[in-house]
């Protein structure tokens, strides 16, 4: 069976800072917006009370 560890807010933060995170995100969309890319279905989950994660993938054709 697979395991999943759920990181805490405090944990993320210590392991990602919001401008990298930002620069990545617009990255990938430009590269989505000059390359051919194929898109996946997302996946959601609620994790319960107001938790929830989202994960979106896909490939870049180069």
């Amino acid at each position: 069976m697979t395991q999943v560890t759920m990181l805490s807010a405090s944990q993320i933060s210590h392991l990602l800072d919001m401008p990298s995170v930002i620069d990545a995100v617009a990255d990938a969309y430009k590269e989505k917006a000059n390359h051919p890319a194929t898109l996946w279905p997302m996946v959601y989950e609620q994790l319960g009370g107001e938790a929830d994660m989202d994960i979106r993938s896909g490939v870049l054709g180069f």
